[in-house]
């Protein structure tokens, strides 16, 4: 098991991610999935280990089905309250998705890898449930 966000972990996140120049940075993040990936109106998109769900927002803009994946309850509740029920979310780990095969047109893992106990596996398994691409970011 690798890291999971604890409540403060959560808490502080939020915040990070609220102050203007992180926001900024979110979303010129979002521009980048999306123009590397190019999905199609009402494909499906996995975001694994997505947190408060910060980079959930320009998938929504596509018009795409939007599942959210996260060890963490604290997280998945910010998520919950930020993403209403645009997207359905789900508690569990990047190395063990509960998805079959293919479930998804596309998968994203970012700034997930870090936190993973066995990022190769999170990356096997994104590529498992992914149709056509995944996107990976890492924390720089």
């Amino acid at each position: 098991m690798g890291y999971i966000f604890t409540f403060d972990d959560a808490v502080a996140y939020e915040k990070w991610s609220d102050k203007p120049k992180n926001r900024s940075a979110i979303e010129l993040e979002g521009c980048l999935m999306l123009n590397m990936l190019g999905p199609m109106r009402g494909e499906r998109v996995i975001d694994i280990g997505c947190g408060t769900g910060a980079a959930i927002f320009p998938f929504f803009e596509r018009r795409l089905s939007v599942t959210g994946l996260d060890p963490s309850q604290y997280m998945l509740d910010i998520a919950s309250n930020n993403l209403g029920n645009r997207a359905d979310l789900h508690k569990g780990f990047a190395e063990d998705l509960p998805f079959d095969d293919n479930s998804f047109n596309h998968a994203c893992l970012v700034k997930t890898l870090e936190f993973a106990e066995n990022p190769e596996m999170a990356i096997r398994e994104a590529c498992r449930v992914a149709k056509n691409k995944v996107f990976i970011g890492f924390l720089n």
